[in-house]
């Protein structure tokens, strides 16, 4: 191959690979969106399912503060998880779930592993009556 013909090989590739750059950029951001959808559907759906109220979550500190919602005065705003197990251990909380990071999760699980469980069951904004000031 002459110098000419490779040069052109080469322009080839590149527009091919930049063309498939383009694709897989879409598919991944499609990717994303179909699994935010399919995380909002299934949170909907156990949360019905389970009769979920806000009643049944003990909220944390940090998004207790956001939300028009009434909280111990006591509560203080926890960095780490086993911190806030510590305090709802310590003030006797039995409520079924508790929020983190906006998750729902299993107290009893949470208590029994000491460890925040891996499955996370809900997104506490799919619950109804959630309201973030």
């Amino acid at each position: 191959m002459t110098d000419h013909e490779l040069f052109a090989r080469e322009h080839e590739f590149a527009k091919e690979l930049s063309e498939i750059e383009s694709q897989i950029t879409k598919l991944n951001k499609r990717e994303i969106e179909l699994n935010q959808l399919l995380d909002k559907c299934q949170s909907k759906r156990w949360i019905r399912a389970n009769n979920v109220t806000l009643d049944d979550i003990t909220i944390s500190g940090s998004l207790a503060d956001s939300i028009a919602r009434k909280v111990p005065n006591d509560m203080p705003y926890f960095t780490v998880v086993n911190q806030f197990k510590d305090w709802m251990q310590k003030n006797d909380i039995r409520t079924r779930y508790f929020e983190w990071n906006k998750r729902i999760y299993n107290r009893l699980e949470f208590y029994e592993s000491n460890r925040l469980p891996s499955r996370r069951v809900a997104r506490i904004e799919d619950v109804p009556g959630y309201v973030e000031i």
